[in-house]
């Protein structure tokens, strides 16, 4: 019973600091619309708690309960991408986290253009006289290489 009773109080300790890491975090999505619409925090309790921050991205409390491991499931893989007793250091990678999640969500939507599609469009006329200017100057050349060669004489 005793044991038992311990297992609980480290599940407990786990969920109380979850909860806290979860109402800071919270603060951070509620500024934003964007973020208040991709993310949902969620606080699944159990054995092991788990803070969920999306579908693929959630914070336990592993190995010790004093220790937060953020883990991102994706493409049958589990990958730890932080382990730190510090919660302001696991703030700043959820952070970090949601705002590649959000540029990602504009990409997908298109309303995000990467700076490759900015570039200058040219027109058909000037492909054309691009083109042209080529040809004229490579046809020169061969001019001028006969010339020099003797093979055509003035």
């Amino acid at each position: 019973a005793a044991h038992l009773e311990a297992v609980r109080s480290l599940s407990s300790a786990a969920s109380l600091r979850l909860q806290v890491l979860k109402e800071e975090l919270a603060g951070i999505v509620a500024a934003s619309p964007e973020a208040r619409e991709a993310f949902e925090l969620a606080l699944a309790p159990g054995d092991s708690p788990r803070l969920w921050i999306d579908l693929n991205t959630s914070v336990v409390m592993e190995p010790d309960p004093k220790t937060y491991r953020l883990v991102q499931q994706g493409g049958g893989n589990l990958n730890i991408v932080l382990e730190t007793p510090d919660r302001a250091a696991m703030v700043q990678q959820v952070k970090l986290i949601m705002a590649h999640g959000m540029i990602g969500r504009r990409r997908r939507a298109g309303g995000l253009r990467l700076k490759d599609d900015l570039g200058r469009r040219y027109s058909g006329a000037l492909l054309i006289l691009t083109g042209l200017s080529g040809f004229f100057l490579g046809a020169l050349s061969f001019l001028g290489a006969a010339i020099c060669l003797e093979i055509l004489s003035f």
